[in-house]
């Protein structure tokens, strides 16, 4: 049975720099990996790109064990990243939320033709529709004429429901 990564196991194999949010080597580990070398390799699993790093036969993403590195414990539960790009490990770029929160700080969808999460254009009454989902509720804040106000209402509530800042951001 593998033994749970520890904070001081981690930092016996690798350095993390917060800044830059790149791990690297401190000593050999496995065939060719040399000191300094950095960690890790970029997967694209599921669409979306992370960082992961393999130690003892686990691969574990790279915004997690900054957070294990850093503070000495895993997350609980999410890792999410400020700026959308899951390859940016920088600590400050990081923090930890609910899946809830999570979903509170998405990037606009590819396939969003108003521009806003939240606002769509709706065919039968010819206005722009503003709705939020709040815990799997969805909640309409109106029609309006214009798409600038549907846009004003989605972000009225975004803000009065704890919104990332960056939701709805590419």
């Amino acid at each position: 049975m593998k033994q749970k990564l520890t904070q001081q196991r981690l930092k016996f194999l690798l350095h993390y720099d917060p800044y830059t949010g790149i791990f690297t080597w401190i000593r050999p580990y496995a065939r060719g990996i040399k000191p300094n070398d950095v960690a890790g390799y970029t997967d694209w699993s599921n669409g979306n790109k992370y960082r992961r790093i393999t130690i003892d036969g686990v691969k574990y993403r790279a915004g997690r064990l900054a957070f294990l590195y850093m503070i000495g414990r895993w997350p609980c539960p999410n890792v999410a990243y400020n700026s959308h790009d899951k390859l940016d490990n920088s600590w400050s770029n990081l923090y930890e939320t609910t899946t809830q929160g999570n979903q509170r700080n998405r990037k606009l969808g590819k396939n969003n033709t108003s521009g806003t999460v939240g606002v769509t254009w709706c065919e039968k009454t010819a206005n722009y529709n503003a709705y939020i989902t709040i815990k799997y509720n969805n909640i309409n804040l109106g029609y309006y004429n214009r798409l600038g106000d549907a846009i004003t209402a989605r972000k009225a509530a975004e803000k009065a429901h704890g919104f990332h800042k960056n939701h709805g951001t590419l």
